[in-house]
């Protein structure tokens, strides 16, 4: 991904809703919650969302540990 400079939030969001849903394609609902958490922090618009840590504490607690659960609030993720 562009730096920061050339790339907008919505673009940004984007990518990063994709990487992380390979990962749920695969089941993988730890590395695709890792993979959304580490890429939505390398830009300045999406860095420290406060949806980040309501996903977080929901992850922690076993609510998106299924793949559906956490591909839905991805797609949702605005």
């Amino acid at each position: 991904m562009p730096d920061d400079d050339t790339v907008t939030y919505k673009e940004h969001l984007a990518w990063c809703k994709q990487r992380a849903l390979e990962y749920v394609d695969r089941n993988d609902t730890t590395q695709a919650w890792m993979s959304f958490m580490s890429d939505m922090n390398k830009h300045d618009g999406t860095r420290g969302h406060q949806f980040l840590t309501v996903g977080s504490a929901m992850f922690a607690t076993g609510h998106l540990r299924e793949p559906a659960d956490l591909r839905r609030f991805i797609e949702d993720f605005n």
